[in-house]
C-alpha cells in the first residue's frame, strides 16, 4: 500500500473474454464431439441404405431358388428319354406340392459330350403345384444327360435363373 491508495492487481483468466463468454474452449470440444457423432451416424445410415437392398435381393433370390430346385425334379423313369431319329428328348418334370413359389419358366438343358442345347418352357406351359408334364426338348446327335434350370420372379418382376447341377442320365426311348 503506497500513500493510502490501494492498488488492485488485475486478475487474468485464461479462456475468458467478456465479449466471448466463459469457458468457450469447453463448448467447442463438446460441439466437435457431437458433430463427429452425427457425421458417423449419417455415414452408417447411408451405407446401410445402400447395402441392405443388395443383401436382401440376393437373400430373397437364394431362398426362392432353393425352393424351386427342391420342388422341381426330372422323373428319370417313364417318359424321360431321347428319340434317336427325331433329334428330340422327352423330359418328364414333376413339381412338388409343398410350396408355391414364383415359377415363370424352365430351361431344359440337353447335353451331348459336354455341349448343351437349351429349350425354354415359358409361363403358359409351366407346371402348377403337384403337376407332372412331359416336355419335348431339341437335342443334337445322341444326348447323354439332361437337367432343368428353374426361372423365377424375384422382387420387382425381375426374372432370375436358378443354377442346378443335378444332371439325369438319358436312355433311348422304347
Amino acid at each position: 500500500m503506497k500513500g493510502g491508495i490501494i492498488m488492485k492487481k488485475k486478475m487474468s483468466l485464461k479462456g475468458f473474454s467478456s465479449s466471448r463468454g466463459f469457458g468457450k474452449k469447453g463448448i467447442s470440444a463438446i460441439v466437435a464431439t457431437v458433430l463427429i457423432i452425427l457425421i458417423t451416424i449419417a455415414a452408417v445410415a447411408l451405407v446401410w441404405s445402400a447395402v441392405l437392398p443388395l443383401v436382401k435381393g440376393s437373400l430373397d433370390k437364394g431362398i426362392v431358388c432353393s425352393e424351386a430346385i427342391n420342388q422341381l425334379s426330372i422323373q428319370d423313369v417313364g417318359w424321360t428319354c431321347y428319340n434317336a431319329g427325331g433329334l428330340t428328348t422327352d423330359v418328364q418334370i414333376k413339381r412338388g406340392a409343398d410350396l408355391d413359389f414364383p415359377l415363370v419358366g424352365i430351361n431344359i438343358l440337353v447335353s451331348t459330350d459336354g455341349s448343351s442345347t437349351a429349350t425354354s418352357v415359358l409361363e403358359a406351359a409351366v407346371l402348377a403345384p403337384s403337376e407332372e408334364k412331359v416336355y419335348v426338348a431339341t437335342s443334337v446327335d445322341t444326348p447323354d444327360t439332361v437337367r432343368i434350370v428353374p426361372i423365377i420372379e424375384v422382387g420387382n418382376g425381375q426374372q432370375e435363373s436358378c443354377e442346378n447341377d443335378n444332371w439325369v442320365e438319358l436312355k433311348l426311348c422304347a
